[in-house]
């Protein structure tokens, strides 16, 4: 009884940093909001920015990261290289939480990465 009241607890502790979280959904949220920040993941350090000027830019596995990126629908679509080679394109929705990002891969219904604004 008293672990299942402790994690009740923590649940409801957490609740109010996950109310933080905001989904962006319009391309005046995107550029007040995300544009021309460079964003890191914790563990690996990849890194991308999404530019003003429409393309993508950053690092992930000692390689370079380039390509356009577009918005669509509520989601940012993508089509990017690493070190030259020509990734799968994508589209993904994008949460944000002051200084973190999240992306959710395959418009919102894939795998989420956390990110951090450098």
């Amino acid at each position: 009884m008293r672990i299942a009241l402790a994690t009740a607890a923590l649940m409801l502790a957490a609740l109010p940093a996950q109310a933080d979280w905001t989904q962006i959904k319009s391309q005046k949220d995107l550029r007040a909001q995300v544009l021309d920040n460079r964003y890191v993941e914790p563990q690996t350090k990849a890194w991308f920015a999404l530019n003003r000027d429409g393309t993508l830019t950053g690092a992930a596995r000692g390689e370079d990261l380039t390509g356009t990126w577009r918005w669509k629908r509520g989601v940012v679509c993508y089509d990017r290289k690493l070190g030259g080679e020509d990734l799968p394109s994508n589209c993904i929705a994008i949460m944000v939480n002051g200084d973190e990002l999240v992306t959710i891969r395959d418009s919102g219904k894939g795998r989420q990465i956390r990110y951090n604004k450098q």
